[in-house]
């Protein structure tokens, strides 16, 4: 007699040292994944330093008074500021001094140019103004009518040309008579790929008898530095090219396998 055969399918189990293999067997697939977005590329080809004095050019001054003792102008403090202690020359017009770099940069890109701000001196009469430009219509400005800055913060975009020469003018208003002006100084700056502007650094306090552009035998009170933080004011954009962060998966449970 021919035994009843069961109309059920046997079921087959897999050995767990089967299933141990297969999990094992996955781990690098996805580590490997995961990582692949952290490879992609900087959006700025071109990022050139910027610091005092580097390329920047001599500084460029005209309006100012010349005599012994008249605080310092341009470069100074071993050519890592720039500014202006002197007071104008009465006259007409603006009393000025100004310095420029020329940097190849990346076309149509964002870039963040910061300065430290050391002095900000506002007892004087005239009104001293700090204005950076030079791509296209984009400037800064900013004048000691107004609260002193944590920082001056150029943003900037390039177009289809890849050459720009960035300007940094100091000025102050020449008076019909003898009369005092504002004090601005600022440090070595730094460039960055994009809109966020660099963590400013305490500064050291501006030395204004030490300039490259005039003497001073008689200086005025040398400012103290500012602690600064990165401007509220700045805009924020999320940075552009930035890679994802990977996780890597936990390892499969260890088993023991039964034969």
């Amino acid at each position: 007699m021919v035994p009843h055969e069961s109309a059920t399918p046997t079921t087959v189990r897999p050995r767990r040292r089967t299933v141990a293999k297969a999990a094992a067997w996955t781990v690098p697939t996805i580590a490997v994944a995961g990582a692949a977005p952290a490879q992609a590329a900087s959006p700025c080809a071109s990022v050139p330093s910027v610091a005092f004095r580097g390329s920047w050019t001599n500084a460029s001054a005209t309006g100012w008074l010349t005599s012994t003792g008249t605080g310092g102008l341009g470069f100074m403090n071993a050519d890592t500021q720039f500014g202006a202690f002197r007071d104008p020359a009465p006259g007409t017009g603006t009393a000025t001094v100004s310095t420029s770099i020329t940097l190849v940069l990346s076309p149509n890109t964002t870039y963040t140019m910061t300065f430290p701000v050391v002095a900000w001196n506002v007892q004087n009469t005239q009104t001293a103004t700090i204005t950076v430009s030079g791509v296209g219509t984009q400037s800064v400005s900013h004048n000691t009518d107004s609260a002193k800055p944590d920082g001056i913060v150029y943003t900037f975009t390039t177009g289809a040309a890849t050459t720009y020469t960035i300007t940094v003018r100091v000025s102050v208003p020449r008076p019909s008579a003898s009369a005092t002006g504002d004090d601005i100084v600022v440090g070595s700056p730094t460039l960055v790929c994009g809109t966020r502007p660099a963590t400013v650094q305490r500064a050291p306090a501006a030395n204004p008898s030490t300039a490259s552009t005039g003497t001073s035998a008689t200086s005025p009170a040398t400012p103290s530095s500012s602690t600064t933080t990165t401007p509220s004011s700045s805009p924020t954009v999320s940075p552009t090219g930035t890679g994802s962060t990977s996780t890597t998966p936990s390892a499969a449970p260890s088993a023991t396998p039964t034969d």
